[in-house]
């Protein structure tokens, strides 16, 4: 980005708190193994959105608002291994889409709405 006396950087944080919504089709079952495609979306909203812009002799801090929520959708492919009755491992690649919230600030969701993703982790089963 380029101002009138120079070259300047903008950082940005973002901050968001979102609720999810997926459901799982599992379509192959081991003993150890399943595999499922899943599909869902998310309602997000920003709780807190920051700016630090950096010129050649200032730095300055500016705060802003997001009032929209940030809107997605989802899809992917997954695995679950499973290491014990209620423990084990699960990877899940996919693809995400998130809708433009008409929101006057830039994010990379605005500038690249779709993304790939890649769950991973760690899960405990409750009966």
């Amino acid at each position: 980005l380029f101002s009138e006396s120079g070259q300047f950087d903008v950082k940005q944080e973002l901050h968001y708190l979102g609720i999810p919504l997926k459901l799982n089709y599992k379509f192959y079952n081991r003993k150890h193994t399943d595999f499922y495609i899943s599909a869902g979306g998310s309602i997000e909203k920003c709780l807190s959105a920051r700016q630090k812009i950096y010129m050649p002799e200032d730095i300055t801090n500016r705060r802003k608002t997001i009032s929209r929520p940030q809107f997605s959708v989802s899809c992917s492919v997954g695995m679950k291994l499973k290491l014990s009755p209620k423990w084990g491992l699960y990877l899940s690649p996919g693809v995400v889409y998130y809708f433009d919230n008409n929101s006057p600030v830039e994010t990379v969701r605005k500038q690249h709405p779709f993304n790939f993703k890649l769950d991973m982790g760690l899960y405990f089963r409750i009966k």
